[in-house]
């Protein structure tokens, strides 16, 4: 069964990936990487949206739509902000034996959540701590509650100047407008399973059971305007395990 772990690199040292054991392909949109021993695994590709891990995901995704490995693992330049046990979670053993999708982080950054959140509710593979949350109709966390600032003071209000732009003057939440902005099934007040930094893993059968079009219209949304990436975000869960 191939696998292979796509990284989307930015202006992040890219030096751990010699650590891991798993096929890996660096998708940069930085200043070029002389490194001999990664220049095979590289793809540059121009940067027209800062950066933003998701427009990568969904270009790999449309280019390589009819010939995608059984198993991809979407990564992060820097990928130890999100999981620091990241090399120990992709050993070929536990890559082999994960479900057809996983998330593989445990938080945003060392404060969010918050300790006495993530290590309470997280679940473990191979021992490895990893966290969801949930999130309700104005995308506060409920499942467990608790106060993010960042989203609260920051994200929310460009989210939502954003997404009142695509969907004016309707009478529905901010997590209801965002089904219809992916095209999901939505069910009213049912909280949203979510992960920070997204990584993950998925099985190409989960990709394609959407057709190369719906990727091609979400990539690019996102290149018209980066709120999209963060929806997308909070949203790879659902977006691949509710259909």
């Amino acid at each position: 069964m191939s696998t292979l772990a796509i990284i989307a690199r930015y202006k992040e040292d890219i030096n751990w990936v010699k650590e891991l054991k798993i096929p890996y392909l660096i998708v940069n949109k930085g200043a070029a990487i002389t490194d001999s021993d990664l220049v095979p695994h590289i793809i540059n590709m121009e940067n027209s949206v800062n950066g933003r891990e998701a427009h990568t995901m969904l270009w790999y995704i449309i280019e390589h739509y009819d010939s995608l490995p059984d198993k991809l693992i979407f990564l992060q330049g820097n990928p130890f902000d999100h999981q620091p046990q990241i090399i120990r979670l992709l050993s070929p053993i536990s890559v082999a034996d994960m479900p057809d999708f996983l998330p593989l982080t445990i938080q945003y950054s060392i404060d969010v959540p918050p300790p006495h959140i993530k290590f309470r509710y997280c679940k473990r593979y191979y021992n490895i701590p990893i966290y969801t949350g949930g999130f309700g109709e104005n995308l506060y966390d409920i499942n467990p509650k608790w106060n993010d600032g960042g989203l609260i003071n920051w994200l929310l209000p460009m989210l939502n100047t954003y997404i009142d732009t695509v969907y004016p003057n309707t009478d529905i939440s901010l997590r209801e407008k965002i089904y219809k902005f992916l095209e999901l099934p939505y069910i009213k007040n049912t909280p949203t399973n979510f992960f920070y930094g997204a990584m993950f893993h998925v099985k190409k059968e989960l990709i394609l059971k959407r057709p190369k079009e719906y990727y091609i219209r979400l990539k690019e949304l996102s290149e018209k305007n980066m709120m999209v990436g963060y929806i997308l975000e909070r949203m790879w869960l659902e977006l691949f395990t509710s259909i």
